[in-house]
């Protein structure tokens, strides 16, 4: 069955591993985004789905071909919770792989059975020649922790193990 993957859209582009393009303006990185996915999409036959946060207007939803969406979150929510909501209403998830370094976001992958996945390895991915890639061990990254949660815990062991 086809893998479906539900990106986190500015997470994915604000990502470390992301190619710095200061000579772009957001918009323009945002389409270069959806260019480089689109090219992702038909190298790898998977359908992918991408969400932005959108501080104006009503939800809405724009089809790059037939294996990429984007879809802009309504003024009122947050991309975040578009995503979440994609997971819970999924009829299946473990054909779903998502995308995003957002914890929220990945806790809710892995209640519903879906794979998570941190932003800066589908970078990594999206910017390889590889086809057919394998995503089951994605979820092993979980063991590894990013550099913020290695400053908190840095922090948290100086204070003496009190911190609020």
């Amino acid at each position: 069955m086809e893998k479906k993957i539900i990106i986190d859209g500015y997470n994915l582009l604000h990502c470390s591993a992301w190619p710095a393009t200061k000579d772009r303006d957001l918009e323009g990185q945002r389409d270069n985004l959806i260019r480089q996915l689109q090219t992702y999409a038909a190298r790898q036959g998977e359908s992918i789905v991408v969400v932005f946060d959108n501080s104006r207007g009503a939800m809405k939803q724009i089809h790059h071909g037939s294996l990429l969406k984007i879809v802009y979150s309504p003024a009122s929510k947050e991309a975040d919770e578009v995503i979440q909501q994609m997971i819970r209403k999924a009829p299946n998830t473990r054909n779903i792989i998502v995308v995003s370094t957002d914890r929220a976001i990945r806790n809710t992958a892995k209640d519903h059975g879906a794979i998570s996945m941190r932003s800066e390895s589908f970078c990594h991915l999206l910017f390889s020649n590889e086809t057919n890639t394998s995503y089951s061990t994605a979820s092993e990254e979980d063991k590894e922790l990013s550099a913020e949660e290695v400053e908190y815990w840095k922090r948290l062991f100086e204070e003496g193990g009190e911190h609020e």
